[in-house]
This record gives C-alpha cells, sequence and structure tokens, in this order.
C-alpha cells in the first residue's frame, strides 16, 4: 500500500514569499505571485520521496490553499478583487485545489495601500487563516486522511498544530523560504520535534516552480537597465515595493524592481523598424540567459524579446547559449515594443553555440540545497513533463 500525502498551504504566506523571490530572480508575477501551481505539490512531493526509503511510492490526495478575499470593499477596487477571485477558481478548476478563502471586511475602504497623503489607508487584519489551515491539517490527521503532511508555510503559529499531527502519528515535512522561516522551522536539531523530514527550501526550487506566463522585467526603451514601470501617479519604487511586499492585491499593476547590476550588452539605439505583427518570422542575437530557463533576444532593430526554454526547438541546445554571440530565428507571439518586451516563439539556433553550459554556470553561484539527494529518476520525468495536468484524476502517484 502506498503513502497517502496532503499539501497544506498557507496562500497569502506563499503570495508575498513568492512575489520577494521573484524580485531577487528578476521576475515579476500576477495575482498569486510567480508560480505555477500545478508544479508546486509535485516538486514538493518529489523531494519528500527524495528523503525517504528507496522504493517507496507517495499518493497525493488533496492539495488545500487557505487565504483570504476583500468584501466591502470600495468599488474602485472591483478589478484587483474580481482577479483574486478568478485566481482561486483557477486554482480549483486546473490544479483540483481545495480552496479555502476568508472573508476580510475592508468597511468601504480601498483594497489598495494607499500611498497618497490625500487618501486614508486601511490595513484590516486578515482573519482566521491561519487557524482553518491548523484546524484542516489537524481533522485529516485524526481521520486518518494521510500519512504525511507536507506544509507550505513561515509562521511560527503553527508550532503547536504540528506537534499536535505527530502525536497523531502522522509525518510532517515544511516548505519554507529562506529569510520568511522561523527559527523552528530550520533549526537542524529540531527541538520541539515538528517535522520528519530536512525543511524544503523555495529558494531551492525555484527553476522548478516557475510559472510559464511569469515575465522577466521589461527593458525599457532607451536604457541600459531592467526595470518594470509603476503605473501609480506620483510614486516612488521604493514605495511602490512595499506597497507589493505588504499588499497581495498590488502585485500585479505595481510591481517595481530596482534595476539590476547585470551589465547588458551595449547595443546602439536603433530607430526600432522591425516592430512585427504576430507569425512574423525575425532574426536576432541572444542578449541575456537565466539558468531558472529564460532569456531574452535582441533583434537588429533593438528590441527584445522574451523566450523560455520550452520555446525552442531543440529545448537541449539553451545551456550552450551564449550572450552577444549566439544568433537564432524566431516567431513572434507577442510583438514587441518601445515599451517594452514582446514574446518569441519557436526559436532555431543559426550560429555561435558555446560548449559551456550556461545553466550550469548560473547555477553555481546559487546557495547550496539544504538536501543534496536529487529527486529519483521517475520523480525528475514527471516535473519535467510541463504540459500534463497530475491533479486531473484524484490522485497522483510519484514513485521512488
Amino acid at each position: 500500500m502506498s503513502t497517502r500525502a496532503m499539501v497544506f498551504i498557507d496562500g497569502t504566506w506563499l503570495s508575498v514569499t513568492a512575489n520577494r523571490i521573484a524580485d531577487q530572480h528578476g521576475l515579476q508575477g500576477r495575482t498569486g505571485g510567480p508560480l505555477d501551481f500545478g508544479m508546486l505539490p509535485r516538486s514538493c512531493v518529489a523531494e519528500v520521496v527524495a528523503q525517504m526509503e528507496p522504493g517507496t511510492s507517495l499518493d497525493v490526495v488533496r492539495t488545500h490553499y487557505f487565504s483570504s478575499i476583500a468584501t466591502n470593499y470600495d468599488a474602485a477596487d472591483h478589478d484587483a478583487v474580481q482577479r483574486r477571485s478568478d485566481f482561486f477558481d483557477a486554482l480549483r478548476r486546473q490544479h483540483r485545489y481545495e480552496v479555502y478563502r476568508f472573508e476580510t471586511d475592508y468597511r468601504g475602504n480601498r483594497v489598495r495601500r494607499s500611498l497618497r497623503p490625500d487618501e486614508v489607508s486601511y490595513e484590516p487584519r486578515e482573519k482566521a487563516v491561519d487557524v482553518g489551515l491548523a484546524t484542516s491539517l489537524l481533522e485529516m490527521a485524526a481521520l486518518s486522511a494521510y500519512d504525511i503532511a507536507i506544509i507550505v508555510c513561515g509562521d511560527r503559529d503553527f508550532v503547536p498544530a504540528l506537534q499536535a499531527v505527530r502525536r497523531l502519528g502522522k509525518r510532517v515535512a515544511i516548505v519554507s523560504a529562506r529569510g520568511s522561516c522561523p527559527r523552528e522551522f530550520s533549526d537542524p536539531n529540531d527541538p520541539l520535534r515538528l517535522r520528519d523530514f530536512n525543511t524544503l527550501w523555495l529558494d531551492d526550487l525555484w527553476a522548478q516552480l516557475v510559472a510559464p506566463n511569469a515575465r522577466p522585467l521589461v527593458r525599457v526603451a532607451g536604457e541600459r537597465a531592467e526595470a518594470v514601470v509603476a503605473t501609480v501617479d506620483d510614486v516612488s519604487d521604493e514605495a511602490t515595493q512595499e506597497l507589493s511586499a505588504i499588499n497581495p492585491y498590488a502585485d500585479e499593476p505595481t510591481a517595481v524592481v530596482q534595476p539590476t547590476a547585470e551589465p547588458v550588452i551595449d547595443v546602439p539605439p536603433a530607430t526600432l523598424t522591425d516592430t512585427a505583427e504576430k507569425g512574423a518570422v525575425l532574426d536576432g542575437v541572444v542578449n541575456k540567459v537565466h539558468g531558472n530557463g529564460y532569456g531574452f533576444i535582441r533583434t537588429t532593430g533593438g528590441l527584445d524579446y522574451y523566450f523560455r526554454r520550452a520555446s525552442m526547438r531543440d529545448p537541449l541546445h539553451f545551456g550552450r547559449l551564449l550572450r552577444g554571440t549566439t544568433t537564432v530565428q524566431f516567431t513572434v507571439d507577442e510583438p514587441a515594443s518601445a515599451a517594452g518586451a514582446g514574446r518569441a516563439a519557436q526559436i532555431a539556433v543559426l550560429s555561435g553555440l558555446g560548449a559551456v553550459d550556461a545553466v550550469a554556470a548560473v547555477a553555481a553561484v546559487t546557495p547550496p540545497r539544504a538536501v543534496p539527494l536529487p529527486p529519483p529518476a521517475a520523480a525528475v520525468a514527471s516535473i519535467d513533463d510541463w504540459d500534463s495536468d497530475p491533479f486531473a484524476g484524484p490522485r497522483h502517484r510519484a514513485r521512488a
């Protein structure tokens, strides 16, 4: 008989944490963060299986997601609240999540945190999310609905619940993030007896978890630094970063990231004459390659096109791409403009491949993983299958 697992996600914590990690990687996401929520349970399960006895199989019985939704809010924020509601519905529909959303009363105030002096900022405390997660965690343990609980969180308030779950004879795995994790979760000695596996880090799983629609920072025309232009008038970059970090409704239209220190190839400003409609075929030079599986192509006219490893006709070439050297031909998926990068598809390499693995070079500067054991071969195969939905059926099995 296989071992049963359930995944419990603190959605509010995850949304803020994912956006923070995305900023570190030069990415921007939409509501809920730039994560592939179909990959999240699969990657966590694969890491847990890697720490279990060889030959152990693990069935994901259910994935639970806990967060809040605004009620009684200013009508100006209706679109933001609706996007959040649509995000919750997508979790249910696309990935078979069990979503628990608890209402937060804004008493007619704005949902987005105001940064203007003429507006009053109202920040209600989120209610019932942590209690709802802890209650479900204990209820399912008491009913023996799972053998292993995988908790995605970063709040020490869950300590009593985790201890109670282990007293009921269930095993616990904690998934957290560096910089957003209490000492009780990360202490290797585990004096409070909270877990049965080494702590898993979202930072280490990031390359697996980035959603296909997560976009790198938009390159502003005429500048040599990457940045996202704020859409709120008279708001500084620093203030908008604070806004995005605090309020989960502020991540899409106001996310701003400071320019990166990485030097950018100096391509002389062009007249931007190579603007093209969707479906057009263009040539360009690889201008950036990132170890998370994405990069930029710059055309002769000076426009940038974003691409992912999966967009290449031969994905194995991605690790051999060289900045400023590799020339490619691609099909325009989303047109570029002077205001931002477009999206490229069906990328074919014309010349200039290198022998050095660019991905390995980037990975060499990332922090060491807390768990040195790699996932089993079968689990890796399922992780690389981006197009499948493992939660379309009642269960998904990852075998060691």
